[in-house]
């Protein structure tokens, strides 16, 4: 019995430090995990905004420069002036095309002359000329012929020598070839104009117009125009200057059509579609924003940097808009009015997804959810509810850790 007893209270003594050897080891566990704090996600109004910072552009702007080599005589314009359409801007030294072009004019002329000459015919003076031509080689070829004839007599009584017969046949022969040469331009006189010499006439003058309209156009090219109305933005030439053919004079911007050009993470594209609202705001001016509507999404992405373009048009336009001002646009993508939000800090995305910590059984526990919205330091998400325990800072624990869950203060 005592034996039973003795053996009882060993046994007693032997659990007892047992025990009080263990409490320190599960002190040790409990308390070497890691403190994290949790919070709980928070049902509030929620606005979803895609935020870029862009400038502001003109959509129509144009260098305005010259098809022709010269050099600068005169430059009309300075930069901030507003031009009109069809203005005068700059001029290019013209002596030498100028002349060209009163040549050009002569020439032109002097064939108009000849196409008309041609077109009414011979004059009755001219005809009257040819007839009187003609007339007096008659008469010279039928003396010719008579002197012939005489002489051809005197040969055959060898009162004379054949030289001097030789000549008179020559002369003979001459007033022969000048009567018909009168005859024929008679005849040529009184069938006039023909068509070939209209046709030649014709063309002749349309030759010379043209190059009277090349030398004009040549001319033209020396003054430079406003090709619209709009603002100098970039004067670049002077007086004196050689340019040469395609170089920038001037720099023409359309100020009556002027848009927002941002860009944004090729992330957002899913969120945002043509005809959405955008409040901008001026760094310059934050207290005097203005309203515009997306009109265009860039058509590709820029795979060097992943940003995507977007271009916005304003509803109005203050009047301290500058071009190139840069400007913060805030598109509104979705409302939410009661959402379950959680401090940015408790997100984590990897390859596409989002995930959050969940305190189960003093360990983090990673649950995916979907994001609604995500702000500077908010984000609202589906997937959680009002009681769960979400490690606030996400990046400082990993899947299947002890932990230590604090309550945000």
């Amino acid at each position: 019995m005592d034996q039973n007893l003795k053996s009882s209270k060993t046994i007693r003594w032997a659990l007892i430090g047992l025990f009080l050897a263990l409490i320190p080891a599960a002190w040790w566990l409990l308390w070497s995990a890691p403190r994290v704090e949790v919070v709980e996600p928070r049902k509030q109004a929620v606005v979803d905004l895609v935020i870029s910072s862009g400038k502001i552009r003109s959509a129509r702007q144009s260098e305005v420069g010259s098809e022709v080599a010269g050099v600068v005589v005169n430059v009309r314009v300075k930069e901030g002036d507003w031009v009109a359409s069809g203005q005068e801007l700059v001029d290019l030294e013209v002596d030498e095309t100028r002349q060209k072009l009163e040549q050009s004019r002569l020439a032109a002329d002097t064939a108009r002359q000849e196409l008309n000459r041609v077109r009414r015919g011979p004059q009755a003076e001219e005809i009257n000329r040819a007839r009187s031509e003609l007339a007096r080689a008659e008469a010279a070829r039928i003396q010719a012929e008579l002197d012939f004839n005489r002489r051809q007599r005197l040969l055959d009584q060898k009162i004379i020598a054949l030289a001097d017969w030789e000549r008179a046949r020559s002369s003979q022969d001459q007033a022969r070839a000048g009567e018909q040469v009168a005859r024929d331009g008679l005849e040529i006189l009184l069938k006039q104009p023909t068509i070939e010499d209209l046709k030649v006439a014709q063309a002749r003058l349309w030759e010379k117009e043209a190059a009277v309209l090349l030398a004009t156009r040549e001319l033209q090219k020396r003054r430079i125009l406003a090709p619209f109305e709009g603002l100098i933005v970039k004067r670049k030439v002077e007086p004196g200057q050689s340019v040469l053919p395609g170089s920038g004079f001037l720099t023409l911007a359309d100020m009556r059509n002027l848009e927002i050009y941002v860009e944004t993470d090729e992330n957002n594209l899913p969120k945002l579609r043509v005809g959405q609202k955008a409040v901008v705001i001026p760094p310059a001016y934050r207290d005097r924003s203005f309203k515009a509507e997306l009109f265009q999404i860039g058509p590709e992405v820029d795979p060097a940097r992943g940003v995507v373009g977007l271009r916005f048009r304003p509803e109005t336009l203050p009047d301290y808009i500058r071009l190139d001002m840069t400007v913060d646009v805030n598109v509104e993508t979705a409302r939410y009015s009661q959402a379950l939000t959680l401090p940015v800090s408790s997100l984590i995305e990897e390859n596409g997804r989002s995930y959050v910590f969940l305190v189960r059984n003093q360990r983090a526990e990673r649950r995916e959810v979907r994001v609604l919205a995500k702000g500077p330091q908010w984000v609202a998400l589906e997937g959680l509810d009002l009681k769960s325990q979400v490690i606030a800072r996400a990046a400082e624990v990993k899947p299947g850790q002890k932990i230590r869950p604090v309550k945000s203060r």
